[in-house]
């Protein structure tokens, strides 16, 4: 969608579509690893490092 549409008049539904679909798409960036998938390799690897105290 071109800079400046205005998206009031979009459903939820579709706005979510077009996230998955730019989030599922790989990024040279990345390796070609999709954004999704990169991010859940850094909250994995945030975890594993952070100390938790129970």
């Amino acid at each position: 969608m071109p800079k400046g549409t205005d998206l009031s008049d979009t459903t939820q539904t579709w706005l979510n579509d077009v996230a998955a679909l730019m989030n599922n798409r790989p990024r040279k960036t990345l390796g070609w690893s999709p954004p999704a998938e990169a991010m859940a390799e850094e909250i994995e690897a945030f975890k594993s490092t952070v100390a938790l105290a129970i």
